[in-house]
């Protein structure tokens, strides 16, 4: 582990390989905190640290995941946090990948799964 933050992580990566996009985390899905992470297309990363109480530089790793893995984790972040207009508004705001029908769909299948837990 070493001490750093997200943001000079994600500047390393960028400095590293200049294809790299660096991207802010919505703040409306992270407790109005700012976040970065990155990704080169196929693969998310971000920099993550365990003591909640540090502020700007702080001992942590890097984490990756699938890209998929990670839009997915956003879309459960929206359905727990938004409305689907909301939702819709935050991915244009951000430029997500997602369109008003991936928002929509994702919504029905969440509302679904629910709904047979429930009965």
């Amino acid at each position: 582990m070493t001490y750093s933050n997200c943001l000079i992580e994600a500047v390393k990566a960028k400095i590293n390989n200049p294809s790299i996009q660096v991207k802010l985390y919505p703040l409306e899905l992270n407790n109005n905190k700012i976040h970065f992470y990155w990704t080169d297309g196929e693969t998310v990363y971000h920099y993550t640290h365990k003591n909640k109480n540090e502020r700007f530089l702080f001992k942590g790793e890097t984490k990756s995941y699938r890209k998929g893995f990670f839009e997915g984790s956003l879309l459960s972040k929206m359905y727990n946090n938004v409305t689907i207009e909301q939702a819709v508004k935050l991915s244009k705001k951000y430029r997500l990948p997602f369109t008003k029908d991936d928002i929509e769909d994702y919504y029905k299948c969440e509302d679904l799964e629910k709904a047979e837990s429930e009965a």
